[in-house]
């Protein structure tokens, strides 16, 4: 038997350009759907996971037209293991794009953009709603926007009730 040799996905490079290719290996199956995530949403496309395990994941196009046959697979590599490697690619849409994608929640948004409202703090909420249309071509609503900004704002500077706590630590 030969030496096969497979891509292994890196996430941090390519977040903003996912391919997904059969004999592709993912970490876990976690960072597998994060990878299809990415995918769907850049490509503009609704998907979901109907099956969902460790061992095993399965994404299908969530559109409105029930004959779109885009679907990936992918199951562990080596048994007793949690990497997994895309089995099956059916790469071809025949649905159109979306434009509110439900997979662009608040947390997302605030895990893509947490390093540009950092540099910007006054990044005002059209502005950054127009930053995601243009990046990745998908209308999110206000509130989600909103509380994108809230969440980003929490993270970098910290709730108030943690910045009063180390105020007693320093005052001792």
């Amino acid at each position: 038997m030969k030496n096969l040799t497979f891509e292994q996905f890196n996430m941090e490079p390519n977040f903003r350009t996912v391919k997904l290719k059969v004999g592709q290996i993912f970490g876990n199956a976690k960072l597998f759907k994060e990878a299809v995530r990415e995918y769907a949403i850049k490509q503009g496309r609704s998907i979901w996971f109907p099956c969902n395990e460790k061992s095993q994941v399965q994404g299908v196009c969530k559109c409105k037209l029930d004959s779109c046959p885009w679907l990936v697979w992918a199951s562990c590599y080596e048994k007793n293991s949690t990497t997994l490697m895309i089995k099956t690619l059916n790469d071809k849409h025949t649905c159109p794009r979306v434009q509110k994608n439900r997979l662009t929640n608040f947390a997302w948004l605030a895990k893509r953009y947490m390093e540009a409202l950092r540099l910007r703090k006054e990044f005002k909420m059209f502005d950054f709603l127009g930053k995601v249309q243009k990046d990745y071509v998908c209308q999110p609503s206000k509130a989600q926007v909103y509380r994108a900004k809230r969440k980003i704002g929490l993270i970098i500077e910290g709730s108030l009730t943690t910045q009063y706590a180390k105020l007693w630590d320093y005052v001792e």
